[in-house]
């Protein structure tokens, strides 16, 4: 008989459970869902939003956390993974700051 333990190495389910594997996976999420945007006046409304909240649910407040906090600094080196390809190093400053800023303080808060 094939248990699961022959299909799916012990090390394969180490790693998927892991909490790295949840956060660098909602890095990468909110990495996809910025690049789907709704144009808007001023600030385009993306679906980094959501992930952002899903981030909080899923991973808990701190590792939720600490995934944001990889996707800005992720963007802050180079990698073109903000809205529209932006590669803005100024981030903090005028209307994106309330987007970008604050990302990594929203899954501290509870999910309503």
């Amino acid at each position: 008989m094939i248990t699961k333990e022959a299909i799916i190495p012990k090390y394969l389910t180490d790693i998927a459970s892991s909490k790295l594997f949840g956060i660098i996976s909602f890095t990468m999420l909110t990495a996809i869902a910025a690049q789907f945007t709704i144009p808007a006046k001023p600030v385009p409304f993306t679906l980094q939003t959501v992930m952002v909240v899903l981030a909080g649910a899923f991973l808990g407040a701190r590792y939720g956390a600490f995934s944001q906090i990889l996707y800005l600094t992720a963007g802050s080196i180079g990698l073109p993974i903000f809205a529209q390809g932006s590669l803005d190093l100024w981030l903090c400053s005028g209307q994106l700051a309330v987007i970008y800023c604050h990302s990594p303080l929203r899954p501290l808060l509870p999910v309503i």
